[in-house]
């Protein structure tokens, strides 16, 4: 999927629905992306990322590269 078909996946979210759980989390932002040959490997790498451990290492990275900037706050 081209980074741009990305992105348009994210429009329904930043829309200004009144329902849904991603209203909450306005705006949603592109931070991090990965590629993948076949949709299988992308589904195995979603499904690690959805662990415990794999949001361990989500929160870890972002911390890493976003903490220190200002961008976040910890």
């Amino acid at each position: 999927m081209a980074i741009l078909q990305i992105l348009e996946r994210f429009k329904p979210h930043n829309k200004l629905g009144t329902k849904g759980w991603t209203r909450r989390y306005r705006p949603w932002l592109v931070i991090y992306n990965e590629f993948y040959q076949t949709k299988s490997e992308a589904l195995k790498r979603e499904k690690n990322l959805k662990s415990g451990k794999g949001k361990e290492w989500i929160w870890s990275r972002i911390n890493a590269q976003f903490a220190g900037n200002g961008f976040i706050s910890t």
